[in-house]
C-alpha cells in the first residue's frame, strides 16, 4: 500500500517484515522483487532464497515462478 503513495522504502520494509514472519505471499513477492529488481537491487541469490523459503512453507507457485525467471536452457534442471 505504501508503494501506491510513492513510499517504496516503507513498502519494502513492511514486505520484508512480513516475509520474515513467514507469510507466504510476502516471501513470494519479495523473492520476485529480488529476481526482477522491482524496488530493490536485482539479486538472484536473495530472490531464490525467499522463493525457497516460500516453497518450504508449502507454496506451490514459488518454484515455478523462480524457474520461469531463468533462461530457457536452464528450465530442464531448475529445482530448489
Amino acid at each position: 500500500m505504501y508503494s501506491n503513495f510513492g513510499n517504496t522504502n516503507k513498502s519494502l520494509e513492511n514486505l520484508t517484515k512480513s516475509a520474515s514472519l513467514e507469510w507466504i505471499p510476502a516471501m513470494e513477492q519479495l523473492g520476485s522483487d529480488y529476481l526482477n529488481g522491482n524496488g530493490v537491487k536485482k539479486d538472484p541469490n536473495q530472490g531464490k532464497k525467499w522463493r525457497k523459503k516460500a516453497f518450504d512453507k508449502g507454496s506451490q507457485r514459488a518454484e515455478g515462478i523462480y524457474c520461469g525467471s531463468i533462461s530457457k536452457e536452464k528450465h530442464k534442471t531448475c529445482k530448489f
